[in-house]
């Protein structure tokens, strides 16, 4: 998830690294104008509740994202638009 955000440019740098036998990860957020562009980060589900969207879905949705979605498939976690591409469905983990 952490090289996704990367990517897109949510996320400055991450470092990843065992401290006690246990592994710990720094991030350290992208800012503009001293505010984390995470802020506006709204997480559509949860353990008790997922919320699946199916291809037939995402493309009735296309005309009107203008925000990174970030789904969980079977080939992995994707952002909408590789979804629409692979044509494959999920579980919508969240919205940015």
């Amino acid at each position: 998830m952490l090289n996704l955000l990367y990517k897109k440019g949510y996320i400055q740098s991450f470092y990843v690294f065992t401290k006690n036998h246990k592994k710990v990860c720094n991030i350290f957020l992208r800012e503009y104008f001293n505010k984390s562009i995470l802020s506006s980060l709204t997480i559509c589900s949860t353990p008790a509740f997922e919320r699946r969207v199916l291809y037939n879905q995402l493309l009735f949705l296309r005309k009107n994202i203008s925000k990174l979605l970030i789904i969980n498939t079977n080939k992995g976690l994707l952002t909408y638009e590789d979804c629409l591409r692979k044509k494959v469905g999920g579980i919508l983990l969240f919205i940015l």
